[in-house]
């Protein structure tokens, strides 16, 4: 019996993500049990509460019962989804348009217009230089 469990125990730990790679599709917990999506899919996150509405490039939008610290965890740090608001990130690669200024926001593909809080600009802006190579 003991031998069983072992080799079960090392085939579930062959399955697990390799540290720095992350899997393809994320596992979003939902109501009816699991929503597996691309993060390339994912146009921003939204924090309503403790609640995340995640939007998606097809327009749709899942709500999940977690807050937007937690579902940015689910994301395994992917260097694509970058936090500019309170309670808003975004994927860079929806990204259309930086405004900056005193009221600086991000236009993504679908024409959404995220707000980027002054207390995250210089930072994201830093974001912005090095993930497109800007000079």
């Amino acid at each position: 019996m003991k031998t069983i469990l072992l080799k079960g125990a090392s085939r579930l730990n062959s399955l697990r993500p390799v540290p720095g790679k992350a899997p393809a599709k994320v596992a979003f917990p939902v109501m009816e049990g699991l929503l597996f999506r691309k993060p390339a899919d994912i146009l921003y996150l939204q924090a309503e509460g403790n609640y995340t509405s995640i939007w998606f490039k097809d327009g749709s939008r899942t709500l999940l019962s977690q807050n937007l610290r937690h579902t940015e965890r689910l994301l395994h740090g992917r260097a694509e989804f970058v936090r500019v608001h309170r309670s808003h990130t975004v994927n860079l690669t929806c990204l259309e348009r930086y405004v900056r200024g005193r009221n600086a926001y991000v236009v993504l593909d679908n024409g959404q217009e995220i707000p980027v809080a002054q207390a995250r600009r210089s930072e994201f802006w830093q974001t912005l230089r090095d993930y497109f190579s800007v000079e």
